[in-house]
């Protein structure tokens, strides 16, 4: 096993075109797309200025104090106004005709009702504004019942006070393209490397009849495929950590706050790029013309359209699901908001598509003749 580990790294430092890709090359896109494209650095959708109109349906005045508690940690963003009006069933009609943005009703005890108008945008910002609201909806009813002269304090210091719900948070930096394309270059190196690699391992030792060699040796045939599997490994890791090392010393680029978050991206990403490797080496078994020319058109279209080159780029409907963008998306939920779920979900799909690929292609190289 260590000897195609050894073999696959000298491969890759013999190979001045596999260092300048590996290392220069994404390097210098980060450096590059990071400030080039920085203009397209603008919000994903632009909210328009809102009108809320709402009827409260209690008549508990400690509950509508907090209500008004509430409403008032609102007053000072421009965008958003709420109304009030006796009659719910006159704002659902005001919804309807466009005249406000949405409904909500104020049930007792702290419950609320939204009628959302037909702006989806809007929409989703008045469930978020809400959703909040809803969380503490709990909490806000036991005080309502055992303390209700606490309610409107409790309230203006869950939405509006010191580390509220509407205060200001700050990441502790602020994040720029650069730390985008540090991460989509990536992706796209493991794309473009593990499918390319992987695919013409086989095929170039096919190729010059090297394979055949291997084969004739006493080591079982399983065996063989698997160490080759493993053997992509130097490449994947070169490929990561050169990027992530080469940004962070030389652009100043931020991954993730911890050792740790920064420890799981990496090894989400070479999982990644093992799994690709795996998979396309079958390909390179199958195809008897190299799968370079089917590979290369294929990657740059999924990764185009994923929003690898530029975050405006995308297609309902396929590029959500691509695996590029799920990929990245773990990866800037881990490095921007601290949360591992994502990276968790896709480290343990690459050990399955590896150790299905892995399986996979060890059955059909056991064929008889097939690598001669």
């Amino acid at each position: 096993m260590f000897m195609f580990i050894r073999m696959g790294f000298h491969a890759i430092v013999r190979d001045k075109a596999n260092l300048f890709f590996i290392v220069l090359f994404p390097s210098l896109l980060v450096f590059m797309l990071g400030n080039l494209l920085a203009f397209l650095d603008n919000p994903d959708e632009a909210i328009n200025p809102m009108e809320i109109r709402y009827t409260i349906q209690t008549e508990n005045v400690d509950e509508v104090a907090a209500i008004d508690a509430f409403l008032e940690a609102f007053s000072e963003i421009d965008q958003i106004t709420f109304v009030e009006a006796e009659d719910f069933d006159a704002v659902k009609e005001a919804v309807r005709s466009e005249n406000a943005s949405a409904g909500i009703l104020f049930t007792e005890p702290i419950g609320i009702e939204i009628f959302e108008g037909s702006d989806s945008i809007q929409n989703r910002a008045v469930k978020l504004i809400f959703k909040g609201y809803a969380r503490q909806a709990g909490a806000l009813t036991a005080i309502a019942q055992t303390a209700p002269e606490r309610l409107p304090e409790t309230v203006d210091a869950i939405f509006s006070g010191a580390g509220g719900l509407l205060a200001d948070h700050d990441l502790g930096y602020s994040r720029t393209m650069l730390d985008y394309y540090a991460v989509t270059m990536i992706v796209m190196i493991i794309f473009m490397g593990s499918t390319t690699g992987g695919a013409e391992d086989l095929f170039s030792e096919r190729k010059n009849h090297t394979l055949a060699r291997i084969i004739a040796s006493p080591k079982n045939r399983t065996n063989i495929y698997i160490q080759k599997v493993i053997a992509q490994l130097p490449q994947n890791l070169m490929q990561t950590a050169i990027v992530m090392i080469v940004s962070i010393a030389v652009f100043h680029v931020h991954y993730a706050d911890t050792f740790r978050g920064n420890l799981l991206l990496m090894l989400m990403l070479i999982l990644a790029g093992m799994a690709v490797s795996a998979l396309f080496m079958i390909l390179g078994m199958i195809l008897k013309f190299n799968p370079t020319a089917i590979i290369m058109p294929l990657a740059w279209v999924i990764l185009f359209i994923s929003g690898t080159f530029s975050k405006e780029v995308s297609i309902s409907g396929f590029t959500e699901y691509s695996p590029a963008f799920l990929i990245q998306s773990a990866a800037f939920d881990l490095t921007v908001f601290g949360r591992d779920e994502k990276c968790l979900i896709v480290i343990v799909i690459c050990v399955a598509v590896l150790i299905l690929s892995t399986v996979a292609g060890a059955l059909l190289f056991r064929r008889k003749g097939f690598a001669v």
